[in-house]
C-alpha cells in the first residue's frame, strides 16, 4: 500500500493493473478516459481503496510516468496489397476483361475537358457509361484515430489500406 504523499502509480500492483488493461484494449491508441473508466468500476475502486475515480489529468500524468506519450504514433511503411497473388489474379482474369468489354461504351474526356461520346453501334441496346471514381486517400481520411497515448518503446506500425 501507499505511505505518505506517494502517488498511486508507484504501487506496482496498481500500475500493473493499468498496463494489463491497456493491453486488453487491443487498440494501438487509447485515451486517458479509457483508464478513468477502468478505475471507476466498483470492484476496482474496492480493490485499490479508491473513493472515486481519478481525474483524467491525473491519469495523463500517470501515463507520462509510465513512459506513454500523447500524439501521433510512429509512422511505418504503407502497405497497399495490390500485389497479393489473389488480387493480381482477380485483376487479370476478371476486372481487366470486363473493362475491355465495356470500354467502347465509355465516355472519354480530352485534356482540355472536351467530351468524346462513344460511338454506339447497337443503340439503344448499348448505353453510354460514365466511369466515376474517387480519391481513396480522401475517402479513408478519417477512418483511423491518429492521436492517442502510445508507449514510447512501441515500434512503427505498417498501415494497411
Amino acid at each position: 500500500m501507499l505511505s505518505g504523499c506517494k502517488s498511486r502509480i508507484h504501487d506496482e500492483d496498481f500500475s500493473r493493473a493499468i498496463q494489463l488493461h491497456i493491453q486488453t484494449l487491443g487498440k494501438r491508441y487509447f485515451s486517458a478516459d479509457d483508464i478513468v473508466q477502468l478505475l471507476d468500476q466498483p470492484e476496482i475502486k474496492k480493490q485499490y481503496n479508491l473513493k472515486k475515480a481519478p481525474h483524467e489529468h491525473t491519469v495523463q500524468r500517470w501515463l507520462k510516468f509510465m513512459e506513454y506519450r500523447y500524439g501521433p504514433g510512429k509512422k511505418g511503411m504503407y502497405i497497399d496489397g495490390h500485389e497479393r497473388e489473389d488480387v493480381v489474379e482477380y485483376r487479370q482474369k476478371v476486372f481487366l476483361p470486363w473493362w475491355y468489354l465495356i470500354e467502347p461504351q465509355m465516355m472519354k474526356w480530352l485534356g482540355d475537358g472536351t467530351v468524346v461520346p462513344p460511338l454506339l453501334i447497337k443503340f439503344p441496346l448499348e448505353k453510354h457509361i460514365v466511369w466515376l471514381t474517387h480519391d481513396e486517400s480522401t475517402f479513408y481520411a478519417h477512418d483511423q484515430r491518429k492521436l492517442g497515448w502510445i508507449n514510447s518503446s512501441e515500434k512503427a506500425e505498417t498501415v494497411r489500406k
